[in-house]
């Protein structure tokens, strides 16, 4: 999963999404803490310290190995977990329902410099007759070129790459 960050991040945002298999909790960051330009020597120039990111809640406070994992990849690549700090999921609500238990495994990550972009995120009511998990969805507005002309819009993610 780094090396297609480190790829695809050349060409543009990051998003990564759907279930990931991965429990996060809360009690590892997803990012440096009190990371800033503050003190920092001039050598490092192509440094870039996080934004200033709402603290991230959840409902399943468990991480698991493929967790910390996750967390760590988010702080080695700038990308930021939506579940949990996003206006419509404030609490990390539950994703999955399975008879060992319900957890946080389906994620919206994306590129640091989409999170202003990012209108709301949500985790929509379990359809158990289809699934364990819950869908989640994710509002970007963002600016694009129709036939030349650039429009502000708001559109949701109809297509990705697996």
């Amino acid at each position: 999963m780094e090396t297609d960050i480190e790829k695809y991040s050349k060409s543009g945002s990051i998003i990564l999404a759907g279930d990931l298999n991965s429990r996060t909790g809360t009690k590892q960051p997803d990012f440096i803490e009190g990371d800033n330009r503050n003190g920092v020597n001039q050598i490092f120039n192509n440094f870039d310290p996080d934004i200033n990111v709402p603290v991230r809640y959840s409902m399943d406070e468990t991480i698991s190995s493929r967790g910390k994992y996750l967390n760590d990849i988010c702080i080695e690549t700038g990308l930021k977990n939506l579940n949990g700090r996003t206006t419509g999921d404030s609490i990390g609500q539950l994703t999955c329902y399975t008879p060992n238990g319900c957890s946080v495994v389906d994620y919206f990550i994306v590129s640091e410099n989409l999170l202003s972009k990012v209108c709301f995120f949500k985790v929509h009511n379990l359809l158990g007759d289809l699934s364990d998990h819950c869908q989640i969805s994710v509002l970007l507005n963002i600016q694009c070129k129709i036939k030349g002309d650039t429009c502000q819009t708001q559109m949701s993610l109809k297509s990705y790459k697996w």
